[in-house]
C-alpha cells in the first residue's frame, strides 16, 4: 500500500468538502467546475490534476464517506 503525499490527501479533501457544501445550497446539477475551485481556493488545473470531472469527484466523495463506516 502506497501512502498519500499529505498534500494531494489535503487538496483532495478540500474539493471534496467544497462540493458537499456546494451541494448542500445548490443541489449538484447547479454547480460547476469553477464554482468548486473557487469555494476550494485551488486553480482549475490543481482540479484536473485530481479529478478528470464534477462525477469523478461526486463518486470520490462517496467512497470517502462510505470508507469511514467501514
Amino acid at each position: 500500500m502506497t501512502k498519500t503525499d499529505r498534500r494531494v490527501q489535503r487538496t483532495r479533501e478540500l474539493l471534496q468538502k467544497s462540493l458537499i457544501e456546494l451541494i448542500s445550497e445548490r443541489g449538484y446539477d447547479a454547480i460547476t467546475i469553477q464554482d468548486i475551485v473557487d469555494r476550494a481556493n485551488v486553480g482549475r488545473t490543481t482540479f484536473y490534476l485530481h479529478y478528470n470531472s464534477k462525477e469523478e469527484l461526486f463518486v470520490s466523495c462517496h467512497e470517502s464517506i462510505v470508507n469511514r463506516f467501514r
